[in-house]
């Protein structure tokens, strides 16, 4: 005969065969869902085309060059440190029958349409930001994002300005440059 302590362990250890039972359920559905998602993520990113950011863009200035415009300039925000898959985006910036135009051409969605800008020219002279010299802030950053600027002209620059060297020299004229473009960047949405 059954007496209720004998009941009671019993009833536990039904309940604990249940728990154990629902418990390895719950795991093994998780370890599938974790490796269907791998999959799942392996094959959108297959699907995705990545552009080569720079091949589009060198092909387009060729273009504007070709067409005979000579007044381009070359933006791009890039990254030291950061991880691989990062969207890379380009801007350019030309003037063609006294208008200026901005492109965007990024990574994922490639070239996109060409847009009506402020004059971004009229806002700083060549020689100017040839000749500038940045100060050095007192310290440096292994990770950090910069600026890559080209005017590509008769009086042509490049240049490559670390993100945290405009707080340090804001009053320069390729610091303002820099704000100027971000703002027209902003307000055009792109």
């Amino acid at each position: 005969m059954l007496n209720l302590a004998t009941l009671n362990f019993w009833v536990v250890q039904l309940a604990n065969i249940d728990i154990m039972k629902i418990f390895i359920s719950i795991l093994f559905g998780f370890i599938a869902l974790f490796f269907s998602g791998c999959k799942v993520l392996k094959h959108n990113q297959k699907i995705m085309k990545k552009y080569d950011c720079e091949i589009l863009t060198t092909k387009f200035i060729d273009s504007l060059q070709k067409e005979n415009i000579d007044t381009i300039l070359y933006f791009s925000n890039k990254c030291i440190g950061c991880i691989n898959s990062n969207t890379e985006t380009n801007y350019i910036f030309w003037k063609e029958s006294n208008e200026t135009k901005v492109l965007k051409i990024d990574s994922y969605l490639g070239k996109q349409e060409a847009k009506e800008s402020n004059d971004i020219f009229k806002f700083y002279a060549i020689d100017s930001i040839r000749n500038e010299s940045l100060s050095k802030p007192k310290f440096e950053l292994s990770h950090y994002h910069f600026y890559r600027l080209k005017q590509l002209s008769k009086n042509s620059f490049e240049m490559d300005i670390p993100d945290y060297y405009l707080e340090v020299n804001n009053d320069k004229t390729i610091s303002n440059l820099i704000y100027r473009i971000e703002s027209i960047l902003y307000r055009l949405k792109i």
